[in-house]
């Protein structure tokens, strides 16, 4: 007896032929297009960078702490250096100084050198910056020299409650017309997001005829700094 074929049967194994033939390519498609939608989803993960978030907020937070330890402002430093070399500003100071007195008025003023050994500016170095920390805004600093870098002034010693200057210094602000004077330096002391300085200690100087140097008049006070200025380079 013959067996009765349905003529749609061939096509049928047509079809599932083509099918199985089809499956893995969709599979290996649909991988493919899976892959590729993770790669664009990690790319929208990144910043615009190609830096993670994660990455970015860290920087941020460094920059944002870095900003709220430096100062907006020049500081002045915890302690001064003393200038233990052959000495090459008192010199070249003690020559420009009469006339920068004299621009403040003190016409008949004189400069002569009296100490820069390192042990006796030692046992005033703290004495000089509480002066400068004692009233910041006071005009009590001479400029000598100035330049982008570093800027030399001349401080004059006074007699205060907290400055009990030793006997090396002797007399000052005006006593028996005589005043003495600190020669220091101001420079950058690369910290602090540039904001930090350093003010090195070179020696004392002494000056007559200027009487009132530690009290100067509002004319005068227009040619001086204050701590601000002074630090400011």
């Amino acid at each position: 007896m013959s067996s009765f074929r349905p003529a749609w049967l061939p096509i049928l194994f047509v079809i599932t032929a083509v099918l199985c033939c089809l499956r893995p390519a969709s599979v290996r498609a649909g991988a493919s297009s899976s892959t590729s939608r993770g790669r664009y989803t990690g790319a929208a993960k990144l910043g615009g960078d190609g830096t993670e978030p994660g990455m970015v907020n860290s920087r941020h937070e460094d920059m944002q702490r870095l900003s709220e330890v430096a100062p907006s402002s020049p500081q002045l430093p915890a302690e001064l250096s003393i200038f233990n070399s052959p000495n090459i500003v008192m010199e070249p100071a003690i020559r420009v100084l009469p006339s920068k007195l004299h621009n403040l008025g003190f016409r008949h003023a004189t400069v002569t050198f009296h100490d820069s050994k390192y042990a006796n500016l030692n046992r005033i170095e703290d004495l000089v910056l509480t002066q400068m920390k004692s009233n910041p805004d006071r005009k009590q600093f001479m400029p000598i020299f100035s330049g982008s870098a570093m800027k030399t002034y001349a401080m004059p010693l006074d007699h205060s409650a907290v400055a009990r200057w030793p006997n090396s210094v002797g007399r000052v602000a005006g006593k028996d017309d005589v005043s003495k004077a600190a020669i220091l330096s101001v420079y950058d002391s690369g910290e602090l997001a540039g904001m930090g300085r350093s003010i090195r200690l070179y020696g004392i100087v002494k000056i007559k005829n200027a009487n009132t140097l530690h009290q100067p008049s509002s004319q005068a006070e227009q040619l001086m700094h204050n701590v601000p200025e002074m630090l400011r380079l």
